[in-house]
């Protein structure tokens, strides 16, 4: 449980998505009981650079979702790896799904499925609060009596905070969404620091 004990760090920092997850799961324990099964898929890399105790909470609330979405028996399953240039967290389970007139509303403040008393309206939404901190973004797909899948995606480094060197000119910051794109007017190779001992050369 040493992760949770660090919930308050609020830097970004590397840290192991599976362990991330196994403490989740182990905090979660008791709600899955022996009614759903729990399937993992670690990809690679297993590390990410992320605001660590959000991005927990986040992937918690994603799991305790479906937990609650699964009437009786079920399955759910956590898929985690590199898609291209971004990082997937992906969270599939066999509930009563989304109707398709409120899939639209999943992410709204306060809307909720749950009957009254049963939920707050927040989780989901505070998901898409910290998925956007990151720079990502959030996808779902949803059929109605057969699941739901969430698929949250992070960029694999954190550029915002790194510097870019062209010659002895250190220029600013940069920004990117789905692809960072660099455009420089000088003569020099660019070097750009990846972390983790990696370079890039443009």
């Amino acid at each position: 449980l040493r992760t949770f004990s660090r919930l308050d760090e609020g830097d970004y920092k590397v840290v192991s998505i599976r362990e991330s997850v196994e403490s989740i799961l182990t905090i979660l324990g008791h709600k899955l009981k022996d009614r759903i099964q729990l399937d993992t898929h670690y990809g690679e890399p297993d590390r990410l650079e992320c605001f660590p105790s959000l991005l927990t909470q986040a992937i918690m609330n994603l799991v305790a979702n479906s937990i609650d979405a699964i009437e009786g028996q079920g399955r759910i399953q956590i898929r985690t790896g590199a898609v291209d240039d971004w990082y997937e967290i992906a969270v599939t389970d066999t509930g009563h799904g989304i109707p398709p007139h409120l899939r639209e509303r999943v992410m709204d403040p306060f809307f909720t499925t749950k009957p009254v008393g049963q939920g707050t309206g927040l989780g989901l939404s505070v998901v898409y609060g910290i998925v956007k901190q990151h720079k990502g973004w959030i996808e779902v797909d949803s059929e109605e009596g057969r699941g739901t899948e969430f698929r949250i995606y992070l960029p694999k480094y954190n550029l915002l905070d790194k510097k870019i060197f062209c010659g002895n000119r250190n220029l600013s910051h940069f920004l990117y969404r789905y692809r960072f794109t660099l455009i420089l007017n000088c003569d020099f190779r660019t070097w750009i620091p990846m972390g983790d001992g990696q370079s890039l050369f443009l």
